[in-house]
C-alpha cells in the first residue's frame, strides 16, 4: 500500500469525445504489453454504469497456467479506502446516535471511541477521512516487514499505534497514512456492533448485487496470485496478512465491479448529493476517501491500490460518465502509462503504440559500448551498467541493482522508479532522468 500514485497530470487541451473509441487499437497496446511481459491482469471501461469495454491479459496461476478473465477478482489494496469512506458517510446520513446521546459527524473527536491514542481528543473523523490526523502510517514502521506476514489483533495493532509517534500535529499538515483507515473501519465496527466483512457484504453484495467484491481475510484470497519480476521471470510475491490492511486496504475485487461502484456512488446512487460534496472536497487532490485527478479538461475522481504486488485503479469522469478500472496481479511498468492509453482510447486522443524492445535482442555491439562504469562527481555516485542472463541491469553505489528496458533511440527505462537513462551519441556519457531531475554521468 506504499508508495501509492495518486496523480495523472497531462498538458490540457480541448477535448472532445468522438463517436468511436478506439478500442481496437487498445487491443494491440495489450496484445504488445502481453507478449512483451509487461504486465498481467484486467482493464474494464464502462459509461454510464455499462462495460462498453474489457481486456485481460496474463495468468492469475502461472504454474496452473490459468488466465486471468473478466471475473478474475485482485487486490485492490488502498480502493477499500473508498468503500471505507463510503460505509462511514452511510452511517453520518442515518444521523447515528453515540453512546453519549451525539450524533457522527466529522467533527466527532477520535476520543469518543480510541481516547488512548495520542491527540485523539483534537483528531475527528474529518481529519482520519482526509489523512489530517498526524497519526503515523503503520505500514511505514521500521519493524513492519518482521510482522507483516502474520496475524495481528486488533489489540496488537492498536498498541502499536499508541507507540507510534505523530508526523505532525492534527490538522496542520497532510500526509496519507493507513493508519487513518485502519482505525475508521474500527469505528465502524463498533458503532454497528458488526465486522467490516459484514458491513461490506450487505453494502457489496445484499444491496449492489455485486458478486466478486469482498473483504480478504486470513483464509480469503483473490482469485489472482500477485507477482514481481525477477530476471525477466514473474515471481509469485509473499502475502500480507489481510488483519493489518484491514479497512484501509484489504479488499477484493474485479474491474467491472469497480467501475460500477465508482459510478454508483459518484452519480449519487449510495450517498446524496450533498454527502458527495463533502467527499470531493480536495486539498493537493486528496479528499475524503477519493482523489482527484485531471484529464486534459476533463476530472475524475477514485482512488488508486498497491499491495503486495497487486496495482488497482478506479476513477470516474463525470462530464462524460465515464469510469475507468484496472486490477494487476504483476506489473513492470507505470500503471500511469496504462491508464494514459485506456484514457486516450475512450476521449479519442492521439497515442503511440507501446516500443518495447527485449535487451537479448539488442546488438552485441551496443551492449559492449554501455556496459561500462559511469560518474558523476557532483554526487560522487557510480552508476554501473551490466549484462547478466541476457539481461541489462543498473547497479548504483552501495544499491541493489535494477534490470533496464531498451526503448529504443540510445534510451532505457527503469518504469517502477520512472527511471529513464539516455546515452549520447557517443556512449560516453548519458543522462539519468527521474523525478523531474536529471544527472549526467560520464564514462569512468
Amino acid at each position: 500500500m506504499k508508495n501509492l500514485i495518486i496523480s495523472i497530470f497531462f498538458v490540457v487541451q480541448s477535448l472532445h469525445l468522438f463517436s468511436q473509441f478506439q478500442f481496437a487499437k487498445l487491443d494491440s497496446v495489450f496484445q504488445i504489453l502481453e507478449n512483451q511481459n509487461q504486465c498481467t491482469g484486467s482493464f474494464s471501461i464502462a459509461k454510464k454504469g455499462k462495460i462498453i469495454y474489457q481486456k485481460s491479459i496474463g495468468f492469475a496461476d502461472i504454474d496452473q497456467k490459468i488466465k486471468n478473465n473478466e471475473n478474475t477478482s485482485y487486490g485492490i489494496g488502498s480502493i477499500t479506502k473508498t468503500f471505507t469512506a463510503t460505509l462511514l458517510f452511510e452511517t453520518m446520513e442515518k444521523s447515528h446516535q453515540l453512546p453519549n446521546g451525539s450524533i457522527l459527524t466529522l467533527d466527532t473527536k477520535l476520543s469518543e471511541f480510541y481516547p488512548q491514542i495520542p491527540n485523539s481528543n483534537r483528531i475527528n473523523i474529518a481529519m482520519l477521512l482526509s489523512h489530517k490526523s498526524g497519526l503515523y502510517n503503520i505500514t511505514d514502521a521500521s519493524d513492519y516487514l518482521e510482522w507483516n506476514q502474520n496475524y495481528q489483533s486488533k489489540e496488537k495493532l492498536l498498541e502499536k499505534i499508541i507507540n507510534l509517534p505523530a508526523d505532525f500535529e492534527p490538522g496542520t499538515q497532510m500526509s496519507y497514512s493507513n493508519t487513518n483507515y485502519i482505525i475508521l473501519g474500527w469505528i465502524l465496527e463498533d458503532i454497528h456492533k458488526s465486522t467490516f466483512a459484514n458491513l461490506i457484504q450487505k453494502l457489496c453484495v445484499e444491496k449492489l448485487k455485486y458478486r466478486k467484491t469482498k473483504v480478504g481475510q486470513t483464509n480469503v484470497f483473490p482469485d489472482a496470485n500477485s507477482y514481481e519480476k525477477k530476471e525477466n521471470k514473474w515471481i509469485k510475491t509473499s502475502r500480507t496478512d489481510a488483519s493489518i490492511p484491514f479497512s484501509a486496504g484489504n479488499m477484493i475485487s474485479t474491474p467491472n465491479e469497480l467501475n460500477l461502484f465508482i459510478y454508483q456512488l459518484l452519480s449519487g446512487k449510495i450517498v446524496n448529493k450533498k454527502t458527495l460534496a463533502v467527499m470531493k472536497e480536495t486539498e493537493n487532490n486528496v479528499g475524503k476517501g477519493l482523489f482527484k485527478v485531471p484529464f486534459y479538461e476533463n476530472t475524475g475522481y477514485g482512488h488508486t491500490g498497491g499491495i503486495d504486488g497487486y496495482q488497482s485503479a478506479s476513477f470516474f469522469f463525470d462530464n462524460q460518465e465515464i469510469s475507468i478500472s484496472l486490477c494487476l496481479n504483476g506489473n513492470d511498468m507505470t500503471m500511469n502509462d496504462i491508464l494514459i492509453y485506456m484514457l486516450s482510447a475512450v476521449y479519442n486522443k492521439a497515442f503511440d503504440l507501446p516500443q518495447i524492445l527485449k535487451n537479448n535482442e539488442l546488438d552485441k555491439d551496443l551492449i559492449n559500448k554501455i556496459t561500462k562504469t559511469y560518474t558523476n562527481s557532483d554526487l560522487q555516485f557510480d552508476i554501473k551498467i551490466f549484462e547478466k542472463n541476457g539481461f541489462l541491469f543498473a547497479q548504483g553505489t552501495n544499491q541493489p541493482e535494477f534490470p533496464l528496458t531498451y526503448v529504443g533511440e540510445n534510451q532505457f527505462t527503469f518504469e517502477k522508479a520512472a527511471v529513464k537513462i539516455q546515452f549520447d551519441k557517443d556512449y560516453k556519457s548519458f543522462t539519468l532522468f527521474q523525478n523531474g531531475q536529471k544527472f549526467k554521468f560520464l564514462l569512468k
